[in-house]
């Protein structure tokens, strides 16, 4: 049996851990106001109208379906990765909202 608590991952763990504790407080960020005319304001109203619409859906309902088919045939890989894409896709709104602090 291998040993995974060698030195050098201990180290890296630590390291890892210490920059977390020392990061501030983490805030997600709050919708653009309305009429502003940055680029990152218009791709959040543009990114958040698409998912949250019916398009949002369809694609969500499209990729439950064929994750579905790919786990009839089998197909374990292609199944998790297009579940993770219809996860990502509906869960879209709160992933614009929390990266929106990054972008303003």
């Amino acid at each position: 049996m291998k040993k995974y608590l060698t030195r050098k991952n201990l180290l890296t763990a630590s390291v890892c851990l210490a920059v977390v504790a020392m990061s501030g407080v983490a805030m997600a960020g709050v919708a653009p106001t309305v009429g502003s005319t940055d680029i990152g304001g218009d791709f959040y109203d543009f990114a958040h109208k698409l998912a949250t619409g019916p398009a949002g859906w369809t694609v969500g309902l499209g990729g439950t379906s064929l994750a579905g088919f790919f786990l009839f045939k089998q197909q374990l890989m292609p199944a998790l990765g297009t579940g993770m894409g219809v996860m990502a896709i509906l869960k879209s709104p709160s992933i614009l909202t929390a990266i929106n602090g990054f972008i303003f």
